[in-house]
């Protein structure tokens, strides 16, 4: 599994996500389905390992190069939750990582939490290890995030 899944809020139940339309993809650029983004330039861009994310693509699109394709986002807001999985590259994602910090590694439709970021700080904050009930509770490697480092505070 690649990518971000919006899942819920920590804030209540049955909060949908706040989706909003019509962001300017970077010129020649790809953004995928689950890809972390923020506004780079005037443009939705992928969210670099420890850059601050503004939301997560809804959609895949890809830019042309007027830079006038435009992309739907799921803008983060605090407490919002996200699936994703780990890459597990020397540092194991564990039942201790929930309450520390992550960047995000990849490439677009590749992105994973990396394991070997764990800090006091970071672009994602885990705050479940093997969450049960969406479909992949089997995968050790998966883990529930919200994000940290927003680039808007809404």
């Amino acid at each position: 599994m690649y990518g971000l899944k919006y899942v819920g809020s920590m804030q209540t139940i049955g909060v949908q996500p706040m989706i909003r339309g019509g962001y300017k993809v970077k010129a020649n650029t790809t953004i995928t389905k689950g890809d972390p983004v923020n506004i780079d330039a005037g443009y939705i861009n992928l969210a670099g390992g420890t850059e601050r994310i503004l939301g997560v693509a809804n959609e895949t699109v890809v830019g042309n190069a007027a830079g006038t394709s435009k992309i739907d986002v799921i803008v983060a807001r605090e407490g919002d939750l996200f699936l994703a999985d780990n890459d597990n590259d020397g540092t194991t994602f564990a039942a201790t990582h929930p309450g520390t910090y992550f960047d995000t590694t990849g490439t677009t439709g590749a992105v994973l939490v990396d394991t070997d970021s764990t800090s006091t700080t970071g672009q994602l904050l885990a705050v479940q290890y093997n969450p049960q009930g969406y479909g992949v509770d089997s995968d050790t490697s998966v883990g529930l995030f919200t994000i940290a480092e927003r680039q808007a505070s809404i």
